[in-house]
C-alpha cells in the first residue's frame, strides 16, 4: 500500500541547524524581505509612504504563501479527499 501523510508542526527554530537554510527563505524570500523591512522601518521611524508600500508588499507575499499552505495551489494534482478550488 502507498500512503501519503500531511501534517503540520512548529519547528524549533526558523533556521535548520544542519545547513542554515529555511523553507520560507528558499520558497518565499519576499515574505522575509518585506517583513524585515516593515520591522526595520518601525524601529527607524521611517517615512509613512514607504512603510505603507512595504506593508502592502508583505501582505501580498504572505497571501501567496498562505494559498500554498491552504492547499489551493494543487489543481494539477489528482488527490482524492482534499479540498480543491479553481486557481484564479
Amino acid at each position: 500500500y502507498t500512503v501519503e501523510l500531511h501534517y503540520y508542526y512548529y519547528p524549533e527554530s526558523i533556521v535548520d541547524a544542519a545547513d542554515g537554510r529555511t523553507w520560507l527563505g528558499d520558497n518565499f524570500d519576499s515574505v522575509l524581505l518585506y517583513g524585515s523591512l516593515v520591522e526595520a522601518y518601525i524601529y527607524m521611524k521611517g517615512e509613512a509612504d514607504m512603510m505603507t508600500l512595504y506593508n502592502t508588499k508583505y501582505n501580498e507575499a504572505l497571501a501567496l504563501a498562505k494559498r500554498l499552505g491552504d492547499g489551493l495551489e494543487r489543481q494539477d494534482a489528482y488527490r482524492s479527499g482534499q479540498y480543491r478550488q479553481a486557481v484564479t
